[in-house]
């Protein structure tokens, strides 16, 4: 390994076909002023970790979030969440056929000689094909991984989303994480709120959303906050890993 790399999670921002409001939000905003509060930081990767349409992968969504992207100074890359198309992240994003598993958006990335790994759990459930690719990923290495997926691989204590929209195959997934010992972090998204879970000595970091941030208390959708949030990761030299969420 050499050097620290420092990587930004920005998950769930929903933007609209148009600039709109939702829930007395503006979506657009919010995600701006995350993209500007980024520039402040020594970042070598954005990771854009699904839902980034509002509701079901809008083209005018995705070629406004791209726009926006042109002149921001890091490079990026995009997952695939529930809200979002895969066939117009492929058109407008030019995701080139390498980084596809089956129907899935499903790719590695070597960064500073250390190996990010990317899923689709659009269909709220990772394919048997991505399940193969990840184990073989996963055993071409011994050296540290971490694991980028859109819904959590295990209930989080999250009352709403762990009750009515949780990973529907953990049952099958969790297993493979938890029997890989170059798996420790495991970053994720759609939860709507900012946390920290662990489960077998591995850590499910969840990422907070751009858009609003959900009650973990309570069994019904309640808004907890509209803060935009977003999570910095930073992995040195040594194979540390320190993480830690922000909010505007």
């Amino acid at each position: 390994m050499t050097a620290t790399l420092t990587i930004a999670q920005v998950s769930d921002i929903h933007i609209a076909e148009k600039a709109e409001l939702q829930n007395n939000v503006d979506m657009r905003q919010q995600f701006l002023a995350v993209l500007t509060a980024l520039k402040a930081y020594p970042l070598d990767l954005l990771v854009l970790s699904g839902d980034l349409a509002l509701l079901a992968g809008e083209i005018p969504a995705y070629q406004w979030i791209k726009q926006q992207l042109i002149d921001f100074p890091i490079p990026y890359v995009i997952m695939a969440g529930n809200h979002d198309n895969l066939n117009n992240l492929i058109e407008v994003f030019n995701v080139p056929e390498q980084d596809l598993v089956g129907h899935a958006l499903c790719y590695a990335r070597q960064l500073k000689g250390r190996t990010l790994l990317f899923l689709d759990t659009a269909p709220y459930r990772l394919s048997d094909a991505q399940q193969v690719w990840l184990q073989k990923q996963l055993a071409k290495t011994s050296e540290p991984v971490l694991v980028f997926m859109h819904h959590p691989p295990a209930l989080c204590g999250c009352q709403f989303m762990d009750t009515r929209h949780s990973l529907q195959n953990i049952e099958e997934v969790w297993p493979i994480l938890a029997n890989a010992p170059n798996v420790q972090h495991i970053f994720c998204g759609h939860y709507h709120t900012g946390r920290d879970c662990e489960r077998d000595g591995k850590y499910i970091h969840i990422t907070p959303s751009t858009m609003l941030q959900i009650d973990t208390e309570s069994s019904e959708f309640v808004v907890a906050s509209r803060d935009a949030g977003w999570r910095l990761i930073e992995w040195s030299e040594t194979g540390q890993v320190k993480t830690e969420v922000f909010y505007l």
